[in-house]
C-alpha cells in the first residue's frame, strides 16, 4: 500500500481486511515520538506523543473498558501526549 507513496516516510497508515486482520505502517520521519500497535481486535497509532507508554496506556484503558460502548472508548483514553499540546475535547453534539 505504501510502496508507491513518495511521502510514506511521513505517514501513518492502518488497514483492516475483511477478515478483521490489521496491518500498520509508521513512517521513519513521522514526528517523535511515533509508533503503532496492532492487537487482535484493534489498532492504535500516534505521533508527537510522550513515548511508547502512551500507546500502552491507551490499549490498557481500551481493553479494561470492554463493556463500554465502542464510541465512548474511542474518546475515553488517557491524555498522555507530550508537553505543549492542546487538550483534546470531543466536538459538540451535532457536528
Amino acid at each position: 500500500l505504501t510502496t508507491g507513496d513518495e511521502g510514506r516516510h511521513l505517514r501513518q497508515v492502518h488497514v483492516m481486511d475483511r477478515r478483521g486482520n490489521f496491518a500498520a505502517h509508521t513512517g521513519a520521519d513521522c514526528p517523535d515520538w511515533c509508533g503503532h500497535l496492532c492487537q487482535q481486535t484493534y489498532s492504535l497509532a500516534g505521533n508527537t506523543l510522550a513515548g511508547a507508554n502512551v500507546l500502552e496506556a491507551v490499549a490498557a484503558a481500551y481493553e479494561a473498558n470492554a463493556e463500554t460502548p465502542f464510541a465512548r472508548r474511542l474518546i475515553a483514553g488517557p491524555d498522555l501526549r507530550g508537553a505543549g499540546r492542546p487538550p483534546c475535547r470531543p466536538a459538540p453534539r451535532g457536528r
